[in-house]
Formats: structure tokens, sequence, C-alpha cells
């Protein structure tokens, strides 16, 4: 998150804690707990709207949402599936963040691909770019 406030995140647990790393040592704030447990490897804040999103880990096959948390209550909101990624393995987007303009990019673990979201609009992912693996 901004401004140097650090939230943990569990692959699959409710109970996440906020801790202030201004502070030195570090401070603890207090914990938010997720009103829905969902399984994902990564969330990222988003500076524009003040809210942190995420996309659920799944297998193959499965369907792949987004998620809005609210870091103040913990509400979690599905905004919806992604849309049809083709993939060949497990789907599990080990980063997430956002730029400046509030787009949301994750990238795909297996694939290298990067996928880019307009929450504001939609909950579709659309393909951005490749990493290239040396």
């Amino acid at each position: 998150m901004n401004n140097g406030i650090y939230i943990s995140k569990m692959e699959t647990i409710t109970q996440n804690s906020v801790v202030d790393l201004n502070e030195n040592p570090p401070k603890y704030l207090k914990d938010i707990k997720l009103t829905k447990s969902i399984s994902l490897t990564d969330w990222a804040f988003n500076p524009k709207d003040k809210f942190i999103y995420a996309v659920n880990y799944s297998k193959e096959g499965d369907a792949k949402h987004l998620y809005q948390i609210n870091i103040s209550d913990g509400n979690v909101v599905d905004k919806g599936d992604i849309g049809a990624i083709n993939e060949t393995a497990y789907n599990s987007f080990g980063a997430g963040f956002f730029d400046a303009d509030g787009f949301f990019y994750i990238y795909h673990n297996k694939t290298g691909d990067i996928y880019r979201i307009d929450v504001a609009k939609s909950s579709e992912a659309v393909w951005f770019a490749k990493v290239l693996r040396l």
C-alpha cells in the first residue's frame, strides 16, 4: 500500500494484518478480517480508488475472478470473471501491480504473460505484454 503501510496476506486466510513500516521498529496497526476467503497469490493497492484488487488462484479450466477488497472493513466483492485466458497449465498470477492511471496488471507465473484490467470499467483481462525469459 502507499505511504509505507504494509498489509500481510495469507493464501487462503481471511485474517490479515496492517503494519506501518514508517515506524522503527515497524508498528502493528490492526487486523483486517476479510468477509470472504479467497485463494490468491498476490494483491495490489489501487491509488485511484483506494481498494485492493486480486485475481484468484485456479486450476486449469476453473474460472478466474477479479476481487475488490475494502481495506477499512475487509469487505470482498467479486467483480466477475476475468475472461478466457488461453493457458495450458494452472492459472496463478504471481504478481499484481497498478500504474498511476489505475490499470491493474497481473503476471502469469507459467507463461510470463502480463494482462491488463481496467478495474474502473470491467473485470476483463486483456493481454498486454510477454516477459522474455533468459
